[in-house]
């Protein structure tokens, strides 16, 4: 006698996870995408540099951020 086949299950559909966007825009200055940022997880610094009027913040980060 012979096996049945089994019934393979369906595949499971991927998740598509979105990228943030690296370049946002900064209210003080009034231009679109001149906000550049930056995080270097070894150091643990996350950095926000506007291209336009060269404002920089910087902060601590986690691994959460």
């Amino acid at each position: 006698m012979a096996r049945r086949k089994l019934r393979s299950k369906p595949a499971p559909k991927k998740i598509l996870l979105e990228k943030l966007v690296k370049v946002l825009c900064y209210p003080f200055c009034n231009h679109m995408y001149g906000v550049e940022c930056a995080m270097d997880k070894k150091l643990r610094i996350g950095s926000a540099v506007c291209c336009i009027c060269d404002a920089h913040y910087s902060t601590k980060i986690n691994h959460l951020t």
